[in-house]
């Protein structure tokens, strides 16, 4: 998997490997990072174009997960969840990026799943809520990957350059 983002006239590139072979969990390495100028990037298009996988176009989802600290019960996390969703959906709403899709507490921590219409921005506004309350710790947040209209995986976009698995339950 390829990911690039743009800071000023450069492009960051990073690569990364993601395991699905396990139900409800990924396996994802950070392989590498390098930079690249509006050229370079041309060509990277050009050589990934000749893959055969493409997406399959749905919903863009943002899966923001908060992992359980020691001591923390299902109500407190519950509540922890409540409360960040309705502040995350009520940002992204009145920004017009997208809205809560739906939540439950997992052997994971708390899920929270949004549908977003630009990941990048809605991203911001996930990390801005989240950095408030102190939980950039132990918050994971992966966007859907469809690879059919009832098939996906998650790509973890946070934290960066993450290695490890995450449990989408």
């Amino acid at each position: 998997m390829i990911r690039a983002t743009a800071n000023h006239q450069n492009h960051v590139i990073e690569y990364y490997q993601i395991d699905i072979s396990e139900a409800e969990a990924s396996k994802q390495s950070f392989i590498k990072q390098t930079t690249a100028d509006k050229q370079d990037l041309e060509q990277l298009k050009l050589r990934s174009s000749s893959y055969n996988w493409i997406p399959y176009d749905g919903d863009k989802l943002l899966f923001v997960q908060i992992t359980p600290q020691p001591l923390e019960d299902d109500l407190t996390m519950l509540d922890l969840k409540g409360n960040l969703e309705d502040e995350i959906a009520t940002e992204l709403e009145k920004e017009q990026l997208g809205e809560w899709m739906a939540s439950d507490l997992g052997p994971g921590g708390a899920n929270m799943l949004f549908t977003v219409y630009d990941i990048d921005s809605a991203l911001t506004i996930v990390l801005s809520a989240i950095g408030a309350r102190h939980l950039s710790k132990n918050t994971i947040i992966a966007r859907r990957v469809m690879t059919k209209q009832d098939d996906w995986f998650y790509e973890v976009l946070y934290p960066a350059h993450f290695t490890g698995q995450f449990n989408t339950m």
